[in-house]
């Protein structure tokens, strides 16, 4: 299983930590990767959690995301 997320602000650490304690493997996909997408899906502006959530796992699936490189001290 992979976890994914948009790495905004400081919570996507977390739950990178998070994941690796579970033995998931952790992708980000950039915040302007899923703002494009969003745009030429339905070409709206409107951000749900619900539609980023699908959003973030179409862009996943086609591995349109990065490993996130590990921090100094972990």
């Amino acid at each position: 299983m992979t976890v994914a997320c948009e790495p905004t602000g400081h919570r996507w650490r977390i739950l990178g930590q998070l994941a690796a304690g579970r033995g998931m493997r952790f992708v980000c996909v950039q915040p302007a990767a899923s703002s494009w997408a969003r745009k030429t899906q339905d070409l709206t502006f409107d951000k749900t959690d619900d539609k980023d959530a699908v959003l973030i796992a179409r862009l996943t699936a086609q591995l349109r995301c990065y490993l996130t490189e590990p921090i100094d001290g972990q």
